[in-house]
């Protein structure tokens, strides 16, 4: 922006609020500016080769906090800093179409890490949780979640469920010639000593 200071009527107060310096190359071209908009400073950077700005900074979002963004020379994001909220910061991954793929931010509890599909549809999801835990969560193209883990109760729930030891995932099946060595296998009933993994549990001891 510019003032025109030629009647005098501009303050000096207004000046600084839209200073602006600029970098040129040696064919005069600007290559890098450093402005002040609304009392808030701001970067832009951009190649030889290039007029696209591909270095972005903000000192001052909305929410308050600075803005770090780097982009493609069509003018796409490819990371940005920022995303905040409430409770903190984050920072933002797309893919070349512009679309937001992955995000790690904050949440009330801590971190959360969300991945997403070429769509913007999120697939995979992992959270802190209020008791210091982890939740994951995975979802299908339709956004649906379809496994759920829970780090606290180490529960994990899922709409099916494909046991590896199934006759559906096996083939050449035969009997072992001594199999009476599996019948010395001593089960035994156990507690785990982290009372958060159970007690009176059934199996065999290594």
């Amino acid at each position: 922006s510019s003032i025109n200071m030629s009647n005098g009527s501009a303050t000096m107060s207004e000046f600084k609020s839209k200073m602006k310096f600029s970098l040129v190359n040696a064919s005069n071209v600007s290559k890098a500016d450093f402005y002040i908009s609304g009392g808030n400073a701001s970067l832009a950077m951009r190649p030889s080769s290039s007029s696209t700005d591909l270095v972005k900074i903000w000192a001052q979002d909305a929410n308050g906090a600075g803005v770090f963004q780097l982009l493609r020379t069509n003018g796409n994001l490819i990371v940005e800093s920022g995303l905040t909220d409430e409770n903190g910061g984050g920072i933002g991954i797309r893919n070349s179409s512009n679309v937001n793929i992955g995000e790690f931010r904050t949440n009330a509890y801590g971190g959360a890490v969300t991945l997403k599909n070429n769509s913007g549809n999120s697939v995979c999801e992992l959270n802190a949780a209020s008791a210091g835990d982890g939740v994951i969560q995975l979802r299908n193209s339709s956004g649906s979640v379809t496994i759920y883990g829970f780090a606290q109760s180490g529960d994990l729930v899922c709409v099916t469920l494909y046991q590896t030891s199934s006759r559906k995932v096996k083939k050449n099946i035969r009997p072992i010639e001594d199999a009476e060595k599996i019948l010395e296998l001593e089960a035994v009933a156990f507690d785990y000593k982290d009372e958060n993994q159970g007690t009176d549990k059934r199996g065999f001891i290594a």
